[in-house]
């Protein structure tokens, strides 16, 4: 409960969690409440008893980013989504600027497998330092509910993304672009992966509608 396990003063954020277990990682504000989480509690679901309680908190070790040099390292890495999958948990963290994004860019982003106290055992993507020019750049990373991909989705047009989505395949360590139907536009995005197809969402002001498509 709050203040016994988890830290009396925080505001829950869901941020896209997935897990195939029991443990589901549930992720939260405290100290600074801008949007951005910047740790996670570890949730354990009994579903014969219909109850669940908190485990324990953590957060990204920020010595092991590079390019993290928020306040001195003061703040963790920022949480974009967070995987539980073979009892291994996976994250992907849109760099640690408490600045805005929208306006100055990520400083970097990165997708790792952590252990329980957050420390980095492999990085499976990750961006050079993103400030080391006068571009802005970012790309924030969701992971889909098959935990088969993350969505990569760029939060500029005029970066080498040209504002592209592409698909990370956590089987593979892939790289993958997008290839939308034939008749699709551009405002329309994938959000989502489950069993073979992908749902995507059309973003036109006039006209929003949820697609499905199978993969090629």
């Amino acid at each position: 409960m709050f203040g016994q396990i988890l830290p009396p003063k925080i505001r829950l954020q869901y941020a896209n969690p997935v897990s195939d277990s029991t443990i589901f990682p549930v992720c939260f504000e405290k100290d600074t409440f801008d949007g951005s989480p910047r740790y996670w509690g570890v949730l354990n679901f009994d579903s014969k008893q219909q109850q669940a309680k908190w485990e324990s908190w953590t957060q990204l070790d920020n010595t092991e980013f590079p390019f993290h040099t928020e306040q001195e390292k003061k703040y963790p890495p920022k949480l974009d989504s967070i995987m539980v999958k073979e009892n291994n948990i996976y994250v992907y963290t849109s760099g640690g600027s408490i600045t805005s994004v929208n306006k100055w860019g990520m400083d970097y982003y990165s997708l790792v497998q952590t252990t329980e106290k957050g420390n980095v055992v492999k990085t499976l993507y990750e961006s050079d330092n993103l400030h080391k020019d006068d571009k802005k750049k970012g790309v924030n990373g969701i992971f889909t509910s098959s935990q088969k991909y993350v969505i990569l989705t760029p939060v500029f047009q005029s970066d080498e993304w040209k504002g592209k989505q592409k698909l990370f395949s956590l089987d593979t360590k892939e790289l993958i672009d997008i290839e939308l139907p034939r008749g699709v536009n551009k405002y329309v995005q994938v959000i989502q992966h489950g069993g073979e197809l992908f749902w995507l969402y059309k973003r036109d002001k006039d006209d929003k509608q949820i697609l499905i498509c199978k993969k090629k």
